[in-house]
């Protein structure tokens, strides 16, 4: 009985291992799981490309080219500590209380997507300005834009694939 509980609350991926026991795949092992490849392969590609362009000796990334990398991978991080429905409390919207959580929560959410969104107008404006000339290879720009928008899919992947306690309990 307690197993069939179990296996309603935590409704993961059960996978048959050689010993017979089942191994769980819950839904945020899933995400998580999806979601550091999606980083890993965002970076190659961006590593990939500062490499071939420098391999051809042709153009090259300049450090501050770098800047919407660097600082939407901080974002990531400071955007997927916290719960996507720990935003929606409505008993506490005071701001200068105790209970004013919720409220700087949204602040904090809104600045740090405001951030992320501005790497990725950045890296849009990087390859605009530098690699969308003629005779110039665009391959270098388009690795940036390309791991800024794979970035920024993981943290909404992060935020609205993950589920806490509370969203089990509803299922049930």
């Amino acid at each position: 009985i307690r197993d069939r509980w179990y296996q309603r609350r935590v409704r993961g991926l059960y996978v048959k291992t050689a010993e017979g026991e089942k191994t769980v795949w819950t839904r945020n092992d899933l995400v998580s799981l999806f979601s550091g490849i999606f980083f890993a392969v965002g970076w190659f590609v961006l590593v990939d490309s500062a490499v071939w362009a420098h391999m051809k000796g042709e153009t090259e990334l300049k450090w501050f080219e770098f800047l919407p990398a660097v600082i939407i991978s901080v974002t990531l991080p400071m955007l997927t500590y916290f719960h996507i429905n720990q935003l929606s409390s409505s008993e506490d919207n005071d701001l200068y209380t105790q209970s004013g959580y919720s409220t700087r929560l949204k602040i904090w959410f809104f600045f740090w997507f405001s951030l992320a969104f501005g790497c990725l107008g950045f890296s849009v404006w990087v390859l605009i300005e530098d690699f969308i000339k003629p005779g110039e290879p665009i391959y270098p720009g388009i690795g940036l834009v390309a791991q800024n928008g794979v970035v920024l899919g993981v943290i909404l992947l992060l935020l609205f694939g993950r589920k806490t306690e509370q969203d089990y309990s509803l299922l049930t």
